[in-house]
């Protein structure tokens, strides 16, 4: 028994000695991790110096104005009528952007972007936690990022991001009434109606100079194309091309300024204007008669429906004229322009052939002289 008991101390008196030596020899040696290092601990998160506050980081914002708004959430047929009061109202008033300094800053630098990357960003110098931004896309992505001037130099942030709301994209160019772009409308296979393109409105005759230059350096107006009949007048001179078609509207017996687009001798006209839509160098267009609503709508319409735009957003477009002081002018009721004059018009287009409204309006285009090359164009350059 002592025997044993002698050769059981010496076993575990080996272990021991065995358990230091490997102790020792893995305790020195270097390992993955810093010593004090938690493998389960992330690490702290650096505190930004700048922060976004409207829109928040990755947050939406409406660019319309709260009538256009409200008119444009589940819109219904006939729903202006409940905002229309015979003057403008349907102007973006801007979006101001917000933002939270930790440090004190003399000045501010805010890059707007279409791009994560920033590239060709619109730059704005403020000098307080604020900045207004006008013209923006309406259902868009866009990104901003702030830079701060302080005692300890600049300090920039993250870039920020946001989504703008689908609402009609409207515009306000001073002496001109009833102007938005037929841009930003959804449309058929996912694609949407491409925005900076095609503007539509009232007269030019009361433009002001800073009207004019609003036109020419932040729209790019190409052309002015007049729908008006003989009392045409080319207002913008050599800023723009001037291109006058008297255009057609509504239906024979409904129009109220002449023949409708159902009357074949009419149709030319309506060629003429949709090669002035399938040339590229056409735009960016201002397209307009004299109150904006009932020639520019019958077009518009019709160029709408063909870039296969849904009845509710076409229809919506035709209403925003009640937001102007132009489009209510004559004080047509709302009943009256959509049972008597847009809706048959807009039923003529929509059941003219056995197939879609698009494929239905493109139908009635060829007859009208327009080319299969020409409508391809115009597809092309609108739909994005």
């Amino acid at each position: 028994m002592k025997k044993y008991r002698g050769r059981a101390w010496a076993v575990l008196l080996a272990c021991l000695l065995c358990a230091v030596c490997l102790a020792g020899c893995t305790g020195g040696q270097p390992s993955d991790e810093e010593p004090g290092d938690d493998p389960g601990k992330e690490e702290p998160v650096k505190e930004r110096v700048i922060e976004a506050v409207s829109p928040a980081d990755g947050g939406s914002a409406v660019l319309a104005n709260e009538f256009v708004a409200a008119f444009a959430d589940g819109y219904e047929v006939r729903d202006s009528e409940d905002y229309q009061n015979g003057n403008d109202i349907y102007m973006s008033l801007g979006l101001r952007l917000t933002w939270a300094c930790k440090e004190v800053a003399s000045s501010y630098t805010v890059a707007l972007s279409r791009s994560q990357d920033m590239a060709d960003a619109q730059m704005f110098s403020v000098t307080e936690e604020a900045c207004t931004v006008e013209d923006l896309f309406v259902a868009s992505e866009y990104f901003w990022q702030v830079t701060a001037k302080t005692e300890k130099g600049e300090t920039v942030s993250d870039v920020f991001r946001f989504t703008t709301a689908m609402t009609p994209r409207t515009i306000y160019v001073e002496g001109v009434s009833n102007t938005r772009d037929i841009g930003g409308y959804a449309a058929e296979g996912g694609k949407r109606v491409r925005q900076g393109m095609l503007y539509r409105g009232a007269k030019l005759e009361d433009i002001t100079v800073g009207g004019k230059e609003k036109l020419r350096t932040v729209y790019g107006i190409a052309t002015d194309l007049d729908l008006r009949g003989e009392d045409g007048k080319d207002v913008l001179g050599g800023a723009a091309a001037y291109v006058h078609i008297s255009s057609p509207s509504y239906l024979t017996p409904n129009d109220p300024h002449g023949s409708g687009i159902d009357v074949a001798d009419n149709r030319q006209a309506l060629a003429e204007i949709f090669g002035v839509f399938a040339k590229e160098e056409s735009y960016p267009l201002y397209m307009h008669c004299a109150i904006g609503r009932d020639r520019t709508g019958t077009v518009a319409m019709l160029l709408l429906t063909l870039l296969g735009v849904g009845q509710d957003d076409v229809f919506m477009d035709y209403e925003m004229s009640l937001f102007s002081a132009a489009g209510c002018s004559d004080n047509t009721s709302v009943l009256k322009l959509i049972t008597t004059y847009f809706r048959p018009t807009y039923n003529y287009i929509r059941d003219y052939a056995g197939g879609s409204p698009s494929e239905n309006c493109e139908r009635f285009l060829l007859d009208c002289g327009v080319t299969e090359k020409e409508i391809a164009s115009i597809r092309s350059l609108l739909l994005v």
